[in-house]
């Protein structure tokens, strides 16, 4: 997946399962971790209560949590970032 881009709607969920905006397959990665999501014109993670959660810059995301650009994302061993 390295250097993988994904274009993101106001809504994209990150996971395994078919129709995931950013697919990974991964079994580490749930069906449906986490997702991106706009709210007040900010972006903003979630976790979907996956198995192995997810991680903001080394932090685990508990809630939805505002995000900015260029901020690290930890689902499994995959990086992704909000560029």
């Amino acid at each position: 997946m390295a250097g993988r881009r994904f274009a993101l709607s106001t809504e994209t969920t990150v996971g395994r399962a078919p129709g995931c905006g950013v697919q990974i397959d991964d079994d580490r990665v749930s069906k449906l971790h986490a997702r991106l999501f706009v709210h007040d014109g900010a972006w903003h993670l979630e976790d979907l209560g996956s198995t192995n959660g997810t991680q903001l810059d080394g932090e685990a995301v508990t809630g939805p949590t505002p995000i900015e650009r260029g901020t690290r994302i930890q689902i499994a061993e995959i990086e992704l970032v909000l560029t």
